[in-house]
């Protein structure tokens, strides 16, 4: 992720978050996250079937698509390391429930069809970890609150989501984002390895940093605070046994 695809204030650069995997894996991670963005902006064709245009493409992820190409890379990294394919065929059910949707929705009734957008990614992430067991569910809930933090700083994004009848009212969702650091607890809760337990506490304390503090500037000492912050609340928490989602 490029440090300057985006100049925001009072929040991190993008490019802070491919810190989620270790080093070898961030390029998969970039185009992972390329490959979504793509399928996203196949919402703003201007075409009479968005729907059969997502299921074409679909049967096409069937077929192997040299290295030239992003998917490609994908396939071949992908059976490298072992990965599921399945995680490209996915986020594509999700699109399509976009594309299909003929009623207006809000930001609340839409978090199914965004999270199931959203939940290959975390299982991604947690697949490049070696998490054990691998859980996606309370990271999916951690992606999804940095993309409603996010998103009021992308008019064109919000903009494809009101015209495909997806209402995310940016006000409503700036009031809640505070209530989402309750649920957020649950991203340290499944045992894991100690790399990527760090690696969470990190940004589950930099989610609280962003969205309770008044931030005046981010800097190294911001991020310190923040995984310090993570880590206290990581050793405070009251362990709770939750389901984990096996891949």
């Amino acid at each position: 992720m490029k440090s300057n695809d985006v100049q925001i204030t009072k929040l991190p650069r993008l490019n802070i978050y491919q810190y989620i995997v270790p080093k070898k894996y961030r390029p998969l991670l970039e185009d992972y996250i390329r490959y979504i963005i793509l399928l996203f902006e196949r919402l703003n064709k201007e075409t009479s079937n968005k729907t059969l245009n997502y299921r074409k493409l679909s049967k096409a992820l069937s077929k192997e698509w040299g290295e030239f190409f992003l998917l490609g890379r994908l396939q071949k990294a992908f059976i490298k390391e072992n990965i599921s394919l399945s995680l490209l065929t996915e986020p594509i059910e999700g699109f399509i429930w976009i594309a299909e949707n003929r009623y207006n929705l809000d930001y609340v009734k839409s978090t199914p069809m965004l999270l199931q957008i959203i939940s290959p990614l975390s299982r991604l992430i947690s697949v490049l970890n070696n998490a054990t067991p691998i859980f996606y569910q309370p990271l999916s809930n951690l992606i999804f609150a940095y993309f409603l933090l996010y998103l009021p700083h992308f008019q064109k994004t919000i903009k494809t989501f009101k015209t495909n009848k997806i209402n995310l009212n940016t006000d409503l969702i700036d009031k809640h984002l505070e209530n989402f650091f309750s649920e957020l607890k649950y991203t340290l809760s499944p045992k894991t390895n100690l790399i990527f337990k760090l690696r969470l506490c990190f940004f589950v304390g930099l989610y609280h940093n962003l969205t309770t503090k008044d931030v005046k500037k981010i800097n190294f000492l911001f991020y310190v605070n923040s995984f310090l912050y993570g880590l206290y609340y990581n050793l405070t928490i009251k362990r709770t046994n939750i389901n984990t989602n096996q891949i």
